[in-house]
């Protein structure tokens, strides 16, 4: 029983060893699935608000530079200035990049991949040629790629979910569903076209936002108060850990790091006189945030606990807030948001732990 795993794992046969190095893969596609369903089901937390699609666009397309092959060229092409739209800024980046990752996979041998952003106008007359489409002012968002182009008879199937072109496990077929499904949810629309041999062209038509929606939005956005107390961030994901990191040091706090639920009990007993409030994921390894925080209201009940998820876990936290549970962040963090429900949660009942 003490010999190393690294020593078992030589002795055993050579199909054996290659199912348990292909696990972490097999994960990543689970959780990237479960993400999808969760989208189509509508499960996932939607947050609208004024949203200019230009920097989103210019972000995506600093991703895709790291990740696509180096024989695809990307271009933007935005002819002016463009109005905002009311819109889920995490969702529009899993629109844009499902677009974008599927039409490099349609340039196995290299090409362009060209993304644009204009203003578009539906009259009565056109809004009648188009199913769905209501009159007025729209931003064109548009992904254009030179690629192996699709047949006819796949261009009417590509929003049904679970189909695809793919091969055996490369694909769920709910990627462009769920793109079509976010679009309609923000009373937009998408189109393609499509020619083989030359490529294709996806087009997500998004309502323009008006004036006063643009101001009764801003207000409510105004940015949140930061303090200087101590939070403990636990978090089991590398790039979320530095990312609440990064936003909570942005807003004055000092904040300290776990992995896990273990880590941040070690933590927490050894800084209890410090941490104001802890900040944990709901879903980890070895002790999960609902375990972590029941066991830190046994330590200290007057402990501050604020519980955070991917996904829409609704049931879970209201028990939880029934227990004492400051509230709930949604991940992935959003600036405002965060500020806002950490800073009431400081403020709760303040003066009883600091």
């Amino acid at each position: 029983m003490s010999r190393k795993w690294g020593t078992c794992q030589e002795d055993l046969n050579p199909r054996v060893r290659d199912y348990i190095a292909r696990i972490p893969d097999q994960g990543r596609r689970a959780a990237t699935l479960i993400s999808q369903l969760l989208t189509f089901s509508r499960r996932a937390v939607t947050e609208r608000q004024s949203l200019s699609l230009l920097p989103l666009v210019k972000e995506t397309i600093k991703m895709l530079e790291r990740t696509v092959p180096e024989n695809i060229a990307i271009r933007l092409n935005i002819p002016g200035e463009i109005t905002p739209v009311s819109a889920d800024p995490t969702q529009m980046q899993q629109v844009l990049l499902n677009l974008c990752v599927n039409a490099s996979h349609a340039m196995p041998h290299g090409g362009e991949l060209i993304l644009g952003l204009e203003h578009v106008t539906f009259d009565e007359a056109q809004c009648r040629q188009r199913v769905d489409t209501r009159p007025g002012n729209y931003v064109c968002l548009s992904v254009r790629d030179t690629g192996v182009g699709m047949t006819p008879e796949v261009q009417a199937r590509i929003f049904e979910p679970f189909f695809t072109t793919k091969g055996v496990g490369k694909g769920t077929g709910l990627g462009l569903a769920m793109v079509y499904g976010i679009v309609k949810e923000h009373e937009g629309h998408i189109t393609v076209y499509s020619e083989v041999g030359k490529g294709s062209e996806f087009k997500v038509y998004l309502p323009t936002m008006k004036g006063e929606e643009i101001i009764s939005l801003a207000s409510a956005q105004e940015s949140p108060a930061g303090g200087t107390e101590t939070i403990l961030l636990v978090e089991d994901s590398e790039s979320m850990l530095d990312v609440g990191q990064g936003m909570l040091a942005k807003l004055g706090y000092t904040v300290l790091t776990a992995t896990d639920g273990e880590d941040a009990l070690r933590i927490y007993r050894a800084h209890q006189d410090e941490i104001a409030l802890v900040l944990t994921d709901m879903i980890m390894p070895k002790m999960d945030g609902q375990e972590l925080y029941e066991t830190l209201a046994q330590t200290d009940p007057a402990v501050k606990v604020l519980m955070m998820s991917g996904y829409s876990l609704k049931e879970e936290v209201a028990d939880l807030r029934a227990k004492g549970l400051k509230g709930f962040v949604q991940k992935p963090f959003d600036f405002n948001q965060l500020g806002r429900v950490v800073r009431q949660a400081l403020d709760e009942q303040d003066g009883e732990k600091r």
